[in-house]
């Protein structure tokens, strides 16, 4: 299941489809055209979209409304409240719930305490509550929720830079000068590790990460692909950056934090006379993958990320914090 603080962590039944699954997880964050874009760090004299105030009654609201819409696995209400990336990855790992007839998580306490991070004419703002980050944006509909990537153990909290009025900076893309990588660099570069893993069955050594889950799990568990093919088998895999909300807000440190999301299609074609048998083992995948043999498997994920990007000229690598991830698209024959 997938809730707020708790992304679904996918598990599957062909071992290639749990290697891509268990793995992972439109517009930039510069402003819309409808917005104006800060023009440097102090950018105070813009009015702001939203106070702080308010983008915390604003996340309460949202929590009251993604718990009522889980507890009947109501994907619709969930939609409502939410946009690509996240979305996405709930709606799948919502169906699968339903599918397998889980029970709903107990619902935490109403209007839990909540860090926001509120830029100057905002379009967009972070938050940290409830055990997980959140990224929300201003759509037609409304506030919608975008991100909401879970932190790994011991990840560092971001030391968001904030005024004498208790509002953020959000980096305009002018300004990503000013970071040692751009986010829309790191998305691309993690998306290239990972296809460097598949294809190389190494863990690729990059500079612009540092050590930590992101290659002792994640980049480790792409080489199996090289390392231990199915025989006769085919498939394709392919990373890709996604254009889904990349943010960035400034840090103390003169970095940021910023929102990306890397998205992944994994194509098998079984050997010639064979089929891959799927039996039903209670994960997500044979919930939505019926029990059956099947001689073609295609998925697509979805990874949505906050990480912390240092300024430019510091030693050392960005550092992936936290992280929400999930099949979002399937197809069987």
């Amino acid at each position: 299941m997938s809730h707020p603080g708790h992304p679904h962590r996918l598990l599957g039944v062909h071992w290639l489809v749990v290697l891509v699954l268990t793995a992972l997880a439109g517009a930039g964050c510069g402003a819309p055209s409808s917005a104006p874009s800060p023009a440097s760090k102090a950018s105070t004299h813009y009015p702001p979209g939203i106070t702080p105030a308010q983008a915390t009654a604003i996340v309460h609201q949202y929590m009251k409304k993604e718990w009522a819409a889980e507890a009947t696995w109501n994907t619709t209400g969930q939609d409502a409240i939410e946009v690509p990336p996240q979305s996405m990855i709930d709606d799948m790992s919502w169906i699968a719930a339903k599918n397998t007839h889980q029970t709903p998580p107990t619902p935490p306490r109403p209007n839990l305490p909540a860090t926001v991070w509120v830029p100057h004419a905002a379009w967009f703002f972070a938050a940290y509550t409830n055990g997980t980050y959140m990224l929300f944006v201003k759509d037609p509909q409304g506030w919608m929720q975008a991100y909401s990537p879970s932190p790994y153990a011991r990840a560092p909290s971001p030391q968001v830079s904030l005024d004498s009025h208790g509002y953020a900076t959000a980096l305009s893309p002018a300004q990503y000068g000013e970071l040692k990588w751009t986010p829309t660099e790191l998305a691309a570069r993690y998306a290239a590790d990972i296809n460097s893993a598949a294809q190389g069955g190494t863990v690729p050594a990059d500079p612009a990460f540092q050590d930590g889950p992101l290659t002792t799990t994640i980049f480790r568990s792409y080489t199996t692909f090289k390392t231990n093919p199915i025989k006769n088998a085919s498939f394709s895999f392919r990373a890709n950056p996604d254009p889904l909300y990349v943010c960035a807000i400034a840090l103390k440190n003169g970095g940021a934090l910023a929102f990306i999301t890397v998205s992944t299609q994994f194509k098998e074609h079984a050997a010639p006379g064979d089929v891959f048998r799927v039996q039903p083992d209670g994960s997500e995948s044979s919930a939505i993958i019926p029990a059956g043999q099947y001689t073609y498997i295609a998925m697509e994920t979805l990874q949505d990320m906050a990480v912390l990007i240092p300024p430019k000229g510091s030693a050392g690598g960005a550092q992936v914090i936290a992280d929400s991830s999930g099949g979002v698209n399937y197809t069987f024959h």
